[in-house]
């Protein structure tokens, strides 16, 4: 690609980040990877071990993708915590997630996409 094909491509990027999102914003599961937290985490994973799926997410109204790691249950205890992401993501959408199902997705105040929980 040379430098005005790039720059041209910036300038559509900057043009379109500028223009307000819709209110509601959907997406789609495009994969799942299984892998372990400190391959999330890095150094901040409090259990390097712990598997976790990094569950792929395409925004359907931007084309943007993203990802959501959730970890995975240990017990019993883990689906009792309110807290706990998989718990809250099975209860919003009825099941686990899985590669096809529509999700809803939040924008963070630094402008990060994440599957809705809430």
């Amino acid at each position: 690609m040379d430098w005005n094909s790039i720059r041209n491509e910036l300038k559509k990027s900057k043009e379109n980040a500028q223009k307000p999102l819709p209110e509601k914003l959907r997406g789609q599961i495009t994969d799942i990877v299984e892998t372990t937290a400190g391959e999330v985490y890095g150094e901040y994973a409090k259990d390097p071990d712990r598997a976790v799926i990094n569950v792929r997410v395409e925004v359907c109204e931007t084309g943007d993708r993203f990802r959501s790691a959730f970890t995975l249950p240990q017990g019993r205890a883990s689906w009792m915590n309110p807290t706990f992401k998989l718990r809250q993501f099975t209860a919003k959408y009825g099941d686990v997630p899985d590669i096809g199902m529509v999700v809803d997705v939040c924008v963070s105040n630094d402008g990060r996409f994440d599957i809705d929980l809430s």
